[in-house]
């Protein structure tokens, strides 16, 4: 019995260290598995965070410049208003010239466009000229067209087959695109340069 003892005995030492190996190596495997996941995790999440990182860089640039953008065409639209409002009361105060200063105006004009003859139709709302200015300042041999007027203000003279209207709100109209430009310049001239 007692080799039966010393048997026994052995099987299960042998059994206990063969469980020992076997729970080892699995440790030993189950390490090395972890190990390599852990790797692989890490790689992964480096990969992501440099594709988080460049995500939020086009991100943060693009709405940077998209709101750069918008900010620079409200003040735009901004300045656009200003010149707008400007030359809308400078047109308000030319369409009310004093009769004097519309009297200048006229006189200046046909003597620019050297008119010396015709007829001519005052506006039907014109009431800082009458015939009277016009054959005894302008030319006495300017006549009264028969034609009632189209027109609310001004003068109208036709002359040798040309037409000549000669109104401050139609030069003002004439002139407008380049007296925006030259009151945004001269408004804005430091962020011109």
């Amino acid at each position: 019995m007692a080799q039966l003892d010393n048997l026994s005995k052995k099987i299960v030492d042998d059994a206990l260290n063969e469980k020992e190996k076997i729970l080892n190596e699995a440790k030993e495997e189950r390490e090395k598995i972890l190990n390599d996941a852990k790797e692989k995790a890490k790689k992964i999440l480096e990969s992501y965070k440099v594709k988080s990182e460049q995500v939020y860089k086009e991100t943060f640039s693009n709405t940077f410049y998209t709101g750069e953008s918008l900010l620079k065409q409200e003040i735009l639209k901004r300045k656009k208003e200003h010149i707008e409002d400007i030359l809308s009361k400078l047109k308000e105060e030319i369409k009310n010239l004093d009769e004097k200063r519309f009297k200048e105006f006229v006189k200046r004009s046909f003597q620019k466009e050297k008119i010396v003859d015709g007829e001519f139709i005052i506006g039907k709302e014109e009431n800082r000229i009458d015939e009277k200015f016009i054959t005894k300042e302008l030319s006495k041999k300017l006549k009264k067209s028969s034609l009632e007027p189209d027109f609310e203000k001004g003068l109208k003279i036709v002359s040798n087959k040309t037409v000549f209207i000669i109104s401050p709100e139609d030069e003002f109209d004439f002139l407008y695109d380049e007296l925006y430009l030259k009151t945004n310049r001269k408004l804005f001239e430091e962020e011109n340069i």
